[in-house]
Formats: structure tokens, C-alpha cells, sequence
């Protein structure tokens, strides 16, 4: 929890259970999320950055095994005979 947090341990006050507690119980409410994520877009945008919202799709374990047909108009390259 330090490392995400970045807080140093004896240096730094580490939040209480309860405050992490109510953190978290915080972002149940309706729109929270949505709520956090526009503040963080105001704060990014201050400071010239971007961050949009995103699907993550894992590959390795795709179902469609469809075979494919190789296009004639691109060309193959070798090296060392391979």
C-alpha cells in the first residue's frame, strides 16, 4: 500500500483504516468514478496532458481461429535464408 501510495514509512503519516475505509466506500456512490475521472481530466489538461477512457482486450486468447488468406499485394522479406 506505501508503494502505491508513495508514501515513505516513518517519514510520512500513513492514513488511518478507517480513512482508506471510507475511501472506498465513497466510490460507490452514483457517477463517483465518472465524477473522478473528469477532475483528473481538468487537472491533466492544466498541465497540457490528455487521458481518455479505453477498452483493454487481451489477444493471447482470442477464439476466432478463422484462417486466413495471404494478400497478394504485400510483399515478404527475408534474412539469412529464412
Amino acid at each position: 500500500m506505501c508503494h502505491l501510495l508513495g508514501i515513505s514509512v516513518g517519514k510520512e503519516l500513513v492514513p488511518h483504516e478507517t480513512t482508506i475505509y471510507k475511501f472506498r466506500h465513497l466510490m460507490k456512490r452514483p457517477n463517483m468514478g465518472g465524477e473522478l475521472f473528469r477532475l483528473a481530466n481538468v487537472y491533466l489538461d492544466e498541465n497540457g496532458l490528455t487521458l481518455n477512457r479505453g477498452t483493454i482486450g487481451d489477444a493471447t486468447c482470442s477464439t476466432n481461429h478463422k484462417p486466413r488468406q495471404r494478400d497478394s499485394d504485400i510483399a515478404s522479406t527475408q534474412k539469412g535464408k529464412q
